[in-house]
């Protein structure tokens, strides 16, 4: 009787196919990387693509979302702001007055020449007569109040803004105040930017010496990496071994032997935030700029 054998039996096929991922193991799509996400699992190259088309259509949804709250045309809006000019123009028309309820108010006032008070009750200005009572405006000029033109019962006091209702902050809010020229700017300059950085990821490929079976990384990286392995250059050529992420910046490699590959070269890819990413190399450009 003749007994067979398999040809992978017989030249070790067996052992070398149960080391490769299998195919039912690679994630077609995105949503299936998101549902799975396990150790046990790899990203095919369409699912990459499709994660970089989500998101580059996120940012793109950011910067139409930050350009869709500047409204130079809105005269009051709790979800809408304005632009840096018109803030400034808004600013500059009403620098120099303010809005007092009576006399007394007016008085306490912080005077300087040329600034402008509406009193809203001119009750107790013995000056004005029978019209004592009625809002007016005054000016501070050489010193003194004078009266500088009196106001029609029909104007709506209410739309004046009070230096005080002017926030310098884009956290505090409030459909009844007024949001700083220099609130803005930080807006434009920083809020908007961030917010798009933050949803930016890159792919990231990195050389990096094995130092106890184990490779520190330049940032963290967005969930394992790529291919969970690692591809070593050896004296044998480039070896290809499992590694995954196991700490902070942390991978380890899981060789036959430990520490075989110790001082030895290896390639990695992985994604990463592009906001760490930037902070990381200024990091290192500036250790560089100190040790010279």
């Amino acid at each position: 009787m003749i007994k067979q054998y398999s040809r992978r039996n017989i030249f070790g096929l067996d052992e070398a196919l149960n080391g490769k991922i299998a195919i039912s193991a690679i994630m077609g799509t995105l949503d299936e990387v998101e549902n799975s996400n396990t150790t046990a699992t790899v990203p095919s190259t369409a699912s990459i693509v499709e994660l970089r088309a989500n998101l580059e259509k996120q940012i793109e949804d950011a910067n139409k979302n930050a350009k869709g709250l500047i409204d130079d045309t809105v005269e009051s809006a709790a979800d809408k702001t304005w632009s840096v000019d018109k803030i400034k123009e808004f600013i500059a028309s009403v620098d120099d007055t303010v809005v007092v309820a009576n006399i007394s108010e007016r008085d306490n006032l912080n005077a300087y020449d040329s600034l402008i008070a509406y009193v809203i009750d001119t009750s107790d200005d013995e000056n004005l007569g029978d019209e004592a009572g009625n809002p007016y405006a005054y000016i501070y000029a050489d010193g003194e109040w004078s009266l500088l033109a009196p106001l029609s019962k029909e104007i709506d006091t209410t739309v004046f803004v009070k230096k005080d209702m002017i926030v310098n902050d884009y956290t505090t809010g409030g459909s009844d105040k007024v949001l700083s020229a220099e609130a803005g700017k930080q807006i434009v300059d920083s809020a908007i930017p961030q917010a798009i950085n933050a949803n930016d990821v890159r792919v990231i490929n990195e050389s990096i010496e094995v130092k106890e079976d184990k490779l520190e990384l330049l940032v963290n990286p967005v969930g394992d990496l790529i291919m969970a392995c690692a591809e070593v250059s050896t004296d044998n050529g480039i070896e290809v071994v499992d590694a995954s992420v196991t700490g902070d910046r942390e991978v380890t490699l899981s060789p036959n032997e430990s520490g075989e590959y110790d001082g030895k070269t290896a390639r990695i890819s992985y994604l990463a935030r592009t906001a760490d990413v930037i902070a990381a190399q200024n990091s290192d450009d500036d250790s560089d700029s100190d040790g010279e």
